[in-house]
């Protein structure tokens, strides 16, 4: 069984497309930017046999609530560690057991905020999320990217470079959830994983999710 990359993409709004601004605040030395978008999935809540439907348990169990590849905040969303902060953090399940009839629709949910200089991310590459297999020692990593139902499409304007000089003291948040596995292919096993991700030269905290297959 492998992670395969589903259809639902993971949208960052300020990085891969036209941003969509829900609130701004600054003072006279910064601005602050949060972007937010919400992508609706279902909820599965009927249980049979001790597993849900979806083939799948999460411990702690609130985290069968998250709308995965969204930047929506929600109860497993880390908290915010204020304005002056710069950097990424990220929660996950402690433990996900999942039925191997429904191995194929798994998901493995990273609850993420991240909160950078925008200058640092003009030319940075998307946001990358590690998985590391510690039982085996192999690592796997993929890019949260924007998944383009026409990307030879040609946009309607020319875009304008952006000089980063002009975004001196500005900074830009967002909350993310992507589902792992549709952005990172490797062999799920029953193992223990850890995992990170990186954005704007910066790396988050290292969370360990024991997986195990029934």
């Amino acid at each position: 069984m492998t992670c395969q990359r589903a259809p639902v993409g993971f949208i960052l709004l300020f990085v891969l497309g036209s941003p969509l601004f829900i609130s701004a605040c600054g003072d006279e030395n910064r601005s602050f930017i949060l972007a937010g978008a919400s992508l609706d999935q279902g909820a599965y809540k009927k249980r049979w046999n001790g597993m849900s439907e979806d083939g799948m348990n999460y411990e702690p169990e609130i985290f069968k609530s998250v709308s995965v590849n969204t930047s929506a905040p929600n109860a497993c969303s880390p908290t915010e560690p204020g304005p002056d902060w710069s950097g990424i953090i990220i929660s996950a399940p402690d433990k996900i057991e999942i039925d191997v009839l429904m191995a194929d629709k798994e998901i493995i949910p990273v609850c993420g905020y991240y909160q950078a200089e925008m200058r640092d991310m003009v030319d940075a590459p998307p946001m990358q999320i590690h998985v590391k297999n510690v039982d085996s020692g192999h690592q796997y990593k993929g890019s949260l990217l924007d998944q383009d139902e026409s990307p030879e499409e040609p946009l309607p304007f020319p875009e304008e470079p952006i000089d980063p000089a002009t975004l001196v003291d500005m900074l830009s948040a967002s909350y993310f959830n992507p589902n792992v596995c549709d952005y990172v292919r490797f062999p799920l096993t029953s193992a223990t994983y850890e995992i990170y991700v990186e954005y704007a030269g910066m790396q988050s905290n290292k969370v360990s999710v024991e997986l195990v297959i029934n």
